[in-house]
């Protein structure tokens, strides 16, 4: 087995993702897992597998991840949704973001990044609901950055999906316009 040093130094030096993940669960077993980060430890290993589209290994090491703690928990149940949701399985990413919402409620980020993986997952029309839903939020909020963001989202689902712009898809480009134009302003008024 080795000592803890030994199979930290064997994580971090580590080849592949696969013996990665093996110095982990090996560490894991051994050694105090708050003490040593071995949750943060998985996420990070999480993350690296989705670099290498290895989306199995990024739901098994995001799964370790929560069940130990890692420092970013509620990032970390969102991620492992979309890992889900990319891994191809689909009825329990869904299942994931739904107890996440039932758990915050009206949540505007959460239904963005919800957006986003459903649309990295291949399932437009879902990402469309999931940025509609987003959008009536933000503007029953009156927050204008978020309604800017949530008409920016949808704008580009609705584009991927190759709909015609509608209206919020229209104020998002003027919106757009008007921020470049004031910025070109205040940058030519620091001068």
């Amino acid at each position: 087995m080795g000592t803890i040093e030994e199979l930290l130094s064997a994580y971090e030096d580590a080849e592949t993702l696969a013996e990665a993940e093996s110095a982990l669960d090996a560490l894991a077993g051994q050694a105090p897992t708050d003490e040593h980060h071995i949750g943060d430890l998985y996420d990070q290993l999480a993350d690296l597998a989705v670099e290498e589209d290895d989306f199995s290994l990024a739901v098994r090491a995001q799964r370790r991840a929560i069940e130990l703690g890692c420092e970013h928990l509620d990032i970390a149940r969102e991620m492992l949704a979309w890992y889900l949701l990319k891994e191809g399985q689909r009825e329990a990413g869904e299942a994931a973001f739904s107890q996440l919402q039932a758990e915050r409620g009206a949540d505007f980020a959460l239904l963005l990044t919800i957006g986003n993986a459903r649309l990295d997952s291949g399932d437009a029309s879902g990402a469309l609901d999931a940025f509609d839903d987003a959008l009536a939020l933000a503007k029953r909020s009156d927050d204008p950055d978020a309604i800017y963001e949530a008409r920016a989202e949808r704008r580009g689902c609705r584009e991927e999906m190759r709909l015609e712009p509608d209206d919020d898809d229209l104020e998002v480009r003027r919106v757009a316009i008007g921020r470049g134009s004031a910025g070109a302003r205040e940058s030519k008024g620091a001068r």
